[in-house]
């Protein structure tokens, strides 16, 4: 994003209250913005990540009014500026965010986000009961242990781990 060869005037037009350059700088940053808003508000519910996509959208504008060269890149000044202002109504609502979501510098979190987005795609193709077997499975539970926390027998876990074992090399190969 910081290539388009003339983001710097860009900003300066957006600072001095020129709408045409503000609503450029949303449209070429409205993905970014996405990604973020998926990002922390992975487990909330569409309304949720909707508003928090408003809030981002408002914290944008902000962003351009305070950006200065001497902060650093725009893109990184921006995600910050973002981040901390959904952190902050995630606060309000008391919703619980990882620590190491807080910590996440730009550059993980676009590495981040686009696993969590591959991880998304590959349990969309698993079924209910896969998808359950499959979380427990990832939060580092043995099979006897899934078996008797869903309260199914070990075989029954067994096979369903076989067929997202399955599923996920498909998945893999199809990327």
């Amino acid at each position: 994003m910081e290539n388009y060869s003339n983001i710097k005037d860009l900003i300066k037009l957006a600072k001095a209250h020129d709408r045409q350059a503000q609503e450029t700088i949303i449209s070429l940053y409205t993905p970014f913005i996405k990604r973020i808003v998926r990002y922390y508000g992975l487990f909330l519910s569409k309304e949720d990540r909707e508003d928090l996509f408003i809030e981002a959208l408002f914290a944008t504008l902000k962003t351009i009014d305070y950006y200065s060269e001497n902060v650093g890149r725009f893109e990184d000044f921006l995600f910050i500026n973002i981040r901390n202002r959904i952190l902050d109504i995630l606060k309000t609502r008391k919703v619980e965010v990882p620590i190491e979501n807080v910590l996440s510098k730009t550059s993980n979190f676009l590495d981040d986000i686009n696993l969590k987005e591959e991880i998304e795609e590959f349990e969309d193709t698993l079924t209910e009961n896969e998808l359950e077997v499959f979380k427990l499975y990832l939060e580092g539970l043995k099979i006897s242990q899934i078996a008797s926390y869903l309260n199914r027998n070990y075989k029954s876990v067994d096979n369903t781990l076989q067929r997202i074992k399955k599923k996920a090399k498909k998945f893999m190969e199809s990327i």
